[in-house]
């Protein structure tokens, strides 16, 4: 313990050695001269080094302490019995309200959505069997009947549909300018 305290007592004395002594220095020796920029980047470093060892050490200390591991212990286990009791007394609280209300249980609703899974699986596979016959019946269809033809031409093609029963081709063209 004497020497997590004497690290912890090093890296103190090393920050407050760079941020009292080394970094005004630093500071002061810029100003008077171009060429110290280096030198007081390396004082901030030195101070930012000094001061995570110290926190490190801190911090370390911290951890292995009886004290704080008791403490830790002692949160943690009441918090259990805090959370516990609260499931407790949610699970008679609202074990009684939810059937006055009508809500659903937890298990009412997964065996509802085990249900709907199974219909859902019974639909796909009748959409399954449907595409197939539907395939299958393609396949056996009888080719499609010829077009009917009027004149030699195809039904929809009948010039009646124009209005232009029993006429000749010369007489249509020359009834269409083109």
């Amino acid at each position: 313990m004497k020497e997590k305290n004497s690290s912890f007592t090093e890296s103190m004395v090393a920050f407050v050695e760079a941020a009292t002594i080394d970094l005004p220095v630093a500071a002061v020796s810029r100003i008077f001269s171009e060429d110290a920029d280096k030198e007081l980047h390396q004082a901030g470093w030195k101070v930012y080094d000094a001061a995570m060892g110290a926190a490190i050490a801190l911090t370390d200390s911290l951890y292995t302490s009886p004290r704080v591991g008791r403490a830790a212990a002692t949160v943690i286990e009441r918090s259990l019995v805090v959370q516990r009791t609260v499931d407790a007394v949610a699970g008679a609280f609202f074990g009684s309200l939810w059937p006055s209300i009508g809500l659903p249980t937890n298990s009412e609703v997964k065996m509802l959505r085990s249900e709907v899974r199974a219909i859902r699986e019974e639909l796909r596979s009748a959409r399954m069997e449907q595409k197939l016959r539907e395939k299958q019946a393609a396949k056996a269809a009888p080719a499609p009947a010829p077009v009917e033809r009027n004149n030699g031409l195809p039904l929809f093609l009948n010039p009646l549909w124009a209005g232009w029963a029993n006429t000749t081709a010369g007489e249509v063209k020359s009834r269409v300018s083109l």
